[in-house]
Order: C-alpha cells, then structure tokens, then sequence
C-alpha cells in the first residue's frame, strides 16, 4: 500500500496529540450561486488507487455523514468498480441509483514538518576557587527537533442534477500511525466544517 494513500485518506492525522490524530481545515469554498439545502442522499467516494485505503475512506465518511443526520452510501457498496476513472459513466451511474450528491476526496501529497523546541535549561555551578565568573557557574539548555508527516487532502461535493462542484475544502492531517484513527478524525472535522455550508445536515 502506498505511503501517500495511506496518509491522505488518513487520511490522516498524531505526534502532535499523542496517540490521536489531528486534522486541520485549511480553506473552503462555496459555490454562491447555489442555494444551499441538505442533500437527501449522498454517495461518498475516494479517488485512491489502492482499494483497502478506498474502502476505508468510503465506510468511515459516510458513517460520519449518517451520524449528523445524513442519507449517506460508501460508493463500494452501490457503484461498479472502476467507475471513478471516467467522470461522465460515474455521474450517471451515480443519478441512476437516485444519488443527488457526491463526496470525493483525493490526496493532494505528504509532506514532513520539523520543529525545533529548545528543553529545559540547567545551571551547571563553577567549582572553582571562588568561581571563574564571579559565583556563577554556566546555564546550559538542551534542543531538540520533533517531526511530523502530514497528508494533504482535497474533499469535493457535487451536486449530481448539474454536476457542479458546489463545496469543497483542503485540510492538513497529522497522522498518527493508526489509520483507523486519523481517518476519523479526518471525517469528523471535515464533516463538521460541511455541515456549516447547508448542504448536508
């Protein structure tokens, strides 16, 4: 299994909190000229090559969709496979099983940040006659780098009676090591930050 996939559709997010990962929402859009209202049935689909990742992806979106209140189907369970790599047979396909939305999210790569954090500082006394430097001995603190992979993902709503991309947001997972885990950080903060456009509940 790809190292990117696994992230990205971790899609992703835990140096930073430990065991648990994090996910931050960097930018959304929405389509104004649209009014939003709660989708009445939704078909979550991941853009990943490797169907493990995919799979996940889909089960875990789409329970947190249902969650909030949502009609929401992971594409595996109700699509054909292979769908995704042609948008016009995928779109219909999508409206003949009565879909009015489509969530897709798609790793946008995996890059590792580094941070260096200065330790605690320790006084190291002068034992010599009287001191070299008058009394006071030297103050010494430690360094240490810390670093965190994280995956970038793209998540997009369509709206299937037009096709148009009516939502979408970019976020930043930190991952954890546990891909179960940072999956559903991811869906719960992206979902949440969704649920504030109107088109889902």
């Amino acid at each position: 299994m790809r190292k990117s996939n696994k992230l990205a559709l971790a899609i992703v997010v835990a140096a930073l909190m430990g065991a648990c990962g994090k996910t931050q929402v960097l930018d959304t859009w929405t389509d104004s000229a649209v009014k939003p209202a709660p989708m009445k049935r939704i078909v979550v689909v991941g853009l990943s090559g490797d169907d493990v990742t995919r799979h996940l992806f889909e089960d875990t979106f789409s329970k947190e969709l249902k969650s909030r209140g949502n009609d929401a189907v992971a594409g595996h369970t109700t699509l054909p496979k292979g769908l995704e790599a042609n948008p016009d047979s995928a779109l219909a396909a999508v409206r003949r099983a009565g879909f009015d939305g489509i969530l897709t999210a798609r790793s946008l790569g995996v890059h590792t940040e580094e941070t260096e954090t200065m330790g605690a500082q320790y006084y190291n006394p002068d034992t010599g006659y009287m001191g070299r430097n008058g009394y006071y001995g030297d103050v010494s603190a430690t360094t240490y780098t810390t670093r965190e992979e994280k995956a970038m993902v793209e998540t997009h709503l369509y709206q299937t009676s037009t096709g148009k991309l009516v939502w979408g947001a970019r976020s930043s997972t930190t991952s954890s090591g546990k891909l179960t885990e940072s999956m559903k950080d991811y869906a719960r903060s992206v979902a949440a930050d969704l649920g504030k456009s109107g088109f889902v509940k």
